[in-house]
């Protein structure tokens, strides 16, 4: 249950920097960062898993790379379904799921989690 709480700070600390960093990616308040990173995690055990299975030959081709344009489409789905969430344009939303996996990816290597 702590791992589960640990990474969901995480995840709501990269919220945080790419609403900072992006210009066309805005969350009104830290309780909608806090909210937006349980939907955006309820998201990806459930809609990634088969956005990835639909997409397996595109996934291949691109050799992986096509997984994270499928992560752009679950932040722009979650801030579809959260009203303090504004994201402009889909690129907006794949720049913001690079700033939060890379943060992701840091923080689980410098605290020792793996997938």
């Amino acid at each position: 249950m702590r791992i589960v709480l640990i990474r969901w700070g995480i995840i709501t600390v990269g919220i945080c920097f790419a609403s900072y960093i992006l210009p066309g990616f805005s969350v009104s308040s830290v309780t909608m960062m806090i909210v937006g990173a349980a939907v955006l995690g309820l998201l990806n055990l459930t809609l990634k898993p088969l956005l990835i299975l639909f997409t397996l030959p595109l996934n291949v081709l691109t050799l992986g790379l096509f997984t994270l344009v499928i992560n752009g489409i679950i932040i722009h789905i979650t801030g579809g379904l959260i009203e303090g969430w504004h994201i402009e344009s889909f690129w907006t939303s794949l720049g913001a799921s690079l700033i939060i996996s890379a943060i992701t990816l840091a923080s689980n290597a410098l605290l020792g989690y793996e997938r």
